[in-house]
């Protein structure tokens, strides 16, 4: 890859970083497409057994909860899936628990709860045909 296809390819990740991207967020045979879907990322560091130190990392998304409740999805549960697709990969993560309370979802605004921070981790990737 050269230099200038290097700097597009992160010029267009920032691009979709700061206006959203859309996605699909399913939930069995219901699904619903959200537009202007930010992504984020939860680091949470834990002891394991013997007292080794475990580093987990999430694949967030964050989604205004009304998105989801005018799809018919009143709020994420595990084992939902968000599809994300670019212009080469189609990726889907699975709505997962994380972290020491294990929960598969939180405010991302604490006080005015309207955005969910949905944790996800990668479930599988395929090239676009």
């Amino acid at each position: 890859m050269s230099l200038s296809s290097k700097v597009h390819a992160v010029g267009r990740r920032m691009q979709r970083r700061l206006r959203g991207e859309a996605v699909t967020f399913a939930r069995g045979d219901v699904s619903v497409v959200l537009q202007l879907i930010v992504r984020g990322r939860t680091e949470w560091k834990g002891f394991g057994k013997g007292g080794a130190v475990v580093i987990s990392e999430s694949a967030d998304f964050l989604i205004p909860a009304a998105l989801l409740i005018a799809g018919g999805l009143a709020k994420p549960n595990e084992g939902d899936k968000i599809t994300v697709t670019t212009d080469t990969l189609v990726s889907v993560y699975d709505v997962q628990p994380f972290g020491p309370d294990r929960l598969s979802h939180r405010w991302h605004d604490r006080d005015d709860r309207t955005v969910y921070r949905i944790f996800t981790k990668l479930f599988s990737e395929d090239a676009v045909e």
